[in-house]
């Protein structure tokens, strides 16, 4: 018994459902472009009325007429007959002649006791394993999309890590890391498998552990070179060599007492306020006469204006994928949130050093940091494609008055459905 004598009540689907899984799966059944156009072309002589189980999808079309109609010879159409039969979509019910004719009763239901030519009721009796093909193929698609992304995130921080501790002569197996992500990217092949694209990508995530793992070395070793601040004060020299930014950047050197750009600010304007409105202004001078007290012009508000600061804790708490990157042997400190930022996060990120030059000078700097640390989590979500672009539209909010850097922060946390931190932090 042939497949397509198995086509009754039971089997039967109708015909759009059938057109759909055809053209679904055509690249995975391997037909070119000749058959695929035979096959809709004959599908468009069938009637929705011959899909049910009582019927049958037959169609009679001439070869003459098939060949005027579509895009090749009659060598090429009996070439594609062939192949859509070995596909198992069609079968042939001949005439005793070799003919195909047919005819349809009153209500235009096809007599099949009269009518031969080519029956497309395997396509119908196929249709639930194409169906199942799309979707498998589709799942594979969806995770052949996550494993390339996951592929692109590694190698880009691979690639930023080690360029940035090569920069600064941070000593580590960085060309052997090199060399090792060199090799890896080059066994991608555009059309990988599934299975050989998650093999690369697992080597990936061993290669990004080491790479982490030596870097977080690396800044440990600084850490515990520059905690005596007498001594580093004394060794310059040896404080510039172990700092990877050079001997202007200063990030790894803690002293007890951080200077903010508020403090600094704030000291400035009182000793200049001494300077012009000494303390005996309003009182009565020697001769019994009374000074007109000078009034005080408002103070200048700096050109800066920055959000309400957010401390350290609450900022890993809101970006907990910039926090894998923060390194420290303690609790993080803005120091520590700094370094990662000027070390790791502006080459992977691309940020120019004139960007993060302008963000410093207009937010200080651990509000700029505060905002490449949002821009980080908001590229790995696929949201910025900019991020350079991003944080300078971010100094000119700042520079405008327009800027609140802590309520966006708190306003992301909740799009992902976070939770809000607890304490007088959460509420900056």
């Amino acid at each position: 018994m042939s497949l397509a004598d198995e086509w009754g009540t039971q089997t039967a689907v109708d015909k759009r459902r059938a057109v759909t899984a055809f053209n679904r799966v055509t690249h995975l059944l391997r037909l070119n472009s000749q058959a695929i156009e035979l096959m809709n072309k004959l599908l468009s002589f069938s009637q929705e009325q011959d899909w049910t189980g009582f019927s049958r999808p037959i169609v009679w079309p001439d070869n003459l007429r098939l060949v005027s109609e579509c895009s090749f010879e009659l060598s090429a159409l009996r070439r594609n007959f062939r192949k859509l039969a070995e596909a198992g979509l069609i079968s042939f019910k001949d005439s005793p002649k070799g003919q195909r004719f047919g005819k349809r009763d009153q209500n235009g239901k096809i007599v099949l006791a009269s009518s031969f030519g080519i029956d497309l009721s395997p396509l119908g009796l196929k249709t639930p394993e194409l169906e199942d093909l799309f979707e498998r193929d589709k799942q594979r698609a969806v995770q052949h999309r996550e494993l390339s992304r996951k592929f692109t995130i590694s190698r880009r921080l691979i690639a930023s890590i080690i360029e940035t501790a090569s920069e600064h002569h941070i000593a580590g197996p960085w060309d052997r890391c090199a060399r090792d992500l060199q090799a890896i990217v080059q066994r991608r092949r555009p059309s990988a498998p599934l299975h050989e694209l998650a093999e690369l990508s697992d080597a990936l995530e061993t290669l990004l552990e080491r790479v982490k793992t030596a870097y977080a070395a690396a800044s440990e070793t600084f850490s515990h070179g520059d905690s005596d601040v007498d001594n580093a004060e004394e060794e310059p020299s040896r404080v510039s060599e172990m700092t990877p930014m050079g001997p202007t950047s200063g990030t790894f050197i803690q002293s007890t007492v951080q200077k903010t750009d508020s403090s600094l600010y704030t000291k400035r304007r009182s000793a200049l306020a001494e300077q012009q409105f000494p303390s005996d202004i309003g009182f009565a001078d020697e001769n019994g006469s009374e000074k007109e007290p000078l009034r005080r012009p408002d103070p200048k508000q700096p050109e800066k204006l920055a959000a309400k600061p957010v401390d350290p804790k609450t900022l890993l708490l809101l970006c907990p994928q910039f926090k894998e990157w923060v390194v420290s042997d303690k609790v993080p400190t803005w120091a520590d949130i700094i370094n990662t930022v000027e070390t790791v996060m502006r080459g992977h990120l691309l940020i120019a050093d004139s960007t993060w030059n302008a963000a410093t000078l207009a937010l200080g700097r651990e509000q700029a940091a505060v905002a490449v640390a949002l821009i980080f989590e908001k590229h790995e979500a696929g949201l910025i494609q900019s991020p350079g672009a991003y944080l300078n539209g971010i100094i000119t909010k700042a520079k405008n008055g327009q800027l609140a850097l802590s309520k966006s922060l708190f306003h992301w946390n909740k799009a992902k459905g976070g939770n809000r931190p607890e304490g007088p932090a959460a509420w900056n």
